[in-house]
């Protein structure tokens, strides 16, 4: 923006200091100086060291801020299964997420989850600290409104909003794509038998995609456990996994019973890669992309 002053020259000649025609002249001057202040006030509240406490905030710290910005991140950050940001996360420290490790980091800003780490937000509010916490979203719409609350926090909006736009994008890419298919019935199934319903970010995911969510059938709003038998008489056409390499121990023991076998169930399998589940950050335009790629692949089979 250019500003002008007015010209202030031969108007002592005329007047007083204490005219209007100065005071109006000095206004005009003013006005800029001002809005540099507000300006200034802004920048300085962005945080220079945050430290993230949670996998899903780790995500959505390591996409949206400034690399100086990151004190440190969550315990599970660097681990390549679960974090979709993991070759970034490598550079900086690594934490078990206890008040005393944040506290020496002396951030300004931590990011946590809504339904962890309780005992630490309670020390870190009780020593000073501002403490921001997410919750997992439940739809692409609350998905959406989280990345830009987070990229507002960082001061980076812009991020927050190029974040989105591929978000849109893969959303208008999965509706076109399905356009004349019918829908597909599938069932998310997770270790030890718990089903995603239909609040959750994999069904507003899978929706997009043209996948109709077994679950309703069930009952189950967000995440529960469903017995062998009801899984049975779904009969979903596509049952979706999660890729985790994990040993067949007993919290997978239902994945591999041979009555879903003879009841033709899990003929269709679709497995998803946890780091791009778990959380809806960055890891969500691959998400949706991801479904309506491996569903469209499956009709034609």
């Amino acid at each position: 923006m250019n500003f002008k002053c007015a010209d202030l020259r031969g108007i002592g000649k005329r007047t007083h200091p204490g005219s209007r025609a100065l005071r109006s002249a000095w206004g005009v001057c003013i006005v800029p100086a001002v809005l540099l202040a507000s300006a200034s006030a802004v920048w300085a509240q962005m945080p220079a060291r945050v430290v993230s406490i949670n996998l899903c905030t780790d995500q959505l710290l390591l996409a949206l801020g400034n690399p100086g910005q990151i004190a440190g991140l969550g315990r599970f950050s660097r681990h390549i299964e679960m974090s979709y940001l993991a070759s970034r996360a490598a550079n900086y420290p690594s934490l078990r997420g206890s008040a005393e490790e944040v506290l020496k980091l002396k951030p300004d800003l931590v990011l946590a989850g809504a339904f962890s780490g309780r005992a630490t937000r309670a020390v870190l509010h009780g020593n000073g600290v501002r403490v921001e916490t997410f919750a997992p979203p439940q739809s692409i719409a609350t998905a959406r409104s989280e990345i830009e609350r987070m990229a507002t926090l960082l001061g980076r909006p812009e991020r927050g909003a190029a974040l989105i736009a591929d978000i849109d994008s893969a959303v208008s890419e999965a509706v076109a794509a399905r356009k004349g298919r019918s829908a597909v019935t599938a069932l998310a199934i997770q270790r030890r038998g718990f089903i995603s319903g239909r609040e959750t970010l994999l069904s507003s995911a899978m929706e997009v995609a043209g996948l109709a969510n077994a679950s309703a059938a069930l009952g189950i709003a967000s995440i529960d456990r469903a017995p062998l038998e009801a899984i049975v008489k779904l009969k979903p056409d596509v049952v979706i996994l999660e890729d985790l390499p994990v040993s067949r121990d007993q919290s997978t023991a239902l994945l591999h019973h041979p009555v879903l076998a003879r009841a033709g169930i899990g003929v269709r399998v679709l497995k998803l890669p946890v780091a791009e589940v778990t959380c809806g950050g960055p890891s969500l335009p691959q998400l949706i992309r991801r479904l309506f790629r491996e569903v469209s692949e499956k009709a034609r089979d």
